[in-house]
């Protein structure tokens, strides 16, 4: 069974407890959508690099024409 780590900042103690498959599962939920949405930001800082390039600019000149 997974195990959940909880810290508490106040006494600086660490407890584990059994992870329900219900959170389980929402968990790996959550990671299959950020992964997803980082695909598609990478994609898109890719393409916008590609126009920087093709335009001959830094990413400072870029900033200080959109800034």
């Amino acid at each position: 069974m997974t195990m959940e780590k909880i810290y508490d900042i106040e006494t600086g103690e660490t407890t584990e407890v059994p992870l329900s498959k219900e959170k389980a599962a929402s968990l790996v939920a959550f990671q299959k959508q950020f992964d997803a949405e980082e695909v598609i930001f990478n994609k898109k800082l890719e393409a916008r690099k590609a126009v920087l390039d093709k335009l001959g600019l830094t990413d400072e000149e870029a900033k200080a024409l959109l800034g």
